[in-house]
């Protein structure tokens, strides 16, 4: 979380505070008359205004600053769940993709009506889900400018061609000499849309 932005009103916040320290501790030990100045004359419904004026300043800098510390705050722990989400999906991807060796394309096939039009409601449509199962809050974090859309760009290509490839392996289940190139561009998407998810945490810590 950045903290550089607080600095300037931190320290104007200060230096208001260091100000009616220096005023207070000036009338309390009486100074001015020490020093010869006759304080008769000098204005007190000015100096009374003033006194005003400033304490009106800290308080308006304190919220200011507590306001913006508690945004940061809540930007942060945004930006933290979104890449959680994000991660999720793209390990989940690489898990269900090797799922497709472990018996899981074999199940797929079986339970496929190749004569019947292919639909959301085939097994593998619902099989290429599964990691898409919070899109819906990546999409909000997008929408609230958590995430940008350079991540949300390489967010979409990655769910495209991993749709695309798990309809591929369910089609040419019998030739995987077919498949198996487009699996390993697939996995180096991924690959680049996790190093895009490690760059928005180091930004952000």
């Amino acid at each position: 979380m950045r903290k550089g932005k607080n600095k300037p009103v931190l320290v104007a916040a200060v230096a208001t505070c260091l100000s009616i320290i220096l005023y207070l501790l000036l009338d309390y030990l009486n100074i001015p008359s020490r020093l010869g100045v006759n304080v008769s004359e000098l204005n007190m419904d000015a100096l009374g205004i003033f006194t005003s004026v400033i304490t009106a300043v800290i308080i308006f800098l304190l919220t200011y600053f507590l306001v913006e510390r508690w945004n940061l705050r809540k930007q942060y722990n945004q930006t933290q769940m979104a890449s959680m989400f994000l991660s999720k999906t793209y390990e989940d991807c690489k898990f269900y993709l090797s799922g497709l060796d472990l018996g899981a394309l074999d199940k797929l096939v079986k339970r496929t009506d190749f004569n019947a039009y292919y639909n959301h409601d085939s097994p593998a449509a619902k099989y290429a889900d599964i990691p898409f199962e919070n899109e819906q809050r990546i999409m909000q974090y997008a929408e609230e400018g958590i995430v940008s859309s350079a991540i949300i760009e390489k967010y979409l290509e990655v769910k495209n061609e991993y749709l695309k490839h798990i309809t591929m392996s369910v089609t040419f289940f019998d030739h995987p000499e077919t498949v198996q190139p487009k699996r390993e561009d697939l996995l180096k998407l991924i690959e680049d849309a996790e190093k895009e998810i490690m760059s928005i945490k180091s930004e952000n810590d």
